[in-house]
């Protein structure tokens, strides 16, 4: 009888996002491969990842400002690979607000407007 100890963590590879994104969406896609021989898991920020063949998403929400992503990928030897912390900035829209300090300078935002109105409807 023979046997193979294995002492390899799993090799993570992020795909998105990138440290020091600035989104503007609420949510993000989180998804990496894993090199690995034998069968894995992945959380991200403690909750298990969908894994389809060796690559992994989660869908994480954001708080306004930064966001810490921690990923985590253990093998069934339990050999476990942390990657570096993912750092995100999630800045929300904002209301676009106007400040027409005279009718003239109307005349020159007018066109502007009316095209943020045609893409809007």
């Amino acid at each position: 009888m023979s046997f193979k100890v294995d002492t390899k963590a799993p090799e993570v590879h992020i795909i998105s996002p990138k440290d020091g994104a600035i989104l503007n969406d609420p949510q993000v896609k989180v998804e990496g491969e894993v090199y690995e021989n034998n069968t894995f898991t992945v959380t991200v920020n403690g909750r298990p990842a969908t894994i389809t063949e060796k690559r992994f998403t989660s869908l994480v929400s954001l708080n306004p400002g930064d966001n810490l992503i921690d990923i985590v990928a253990i093998d069934d030897a339990g050999n476990r690979s942390i990657t570096p912390r993912i750092r995100v900035k999630y800045v929300q829209p904002s209301d676009i607000k106007f400040n027409i300090q005279s009718p003239q300078s109307l005349s020159s935002i007018l066109p502007i407007l009316e095209k943020q109105m045609m893409v809007l409807s």
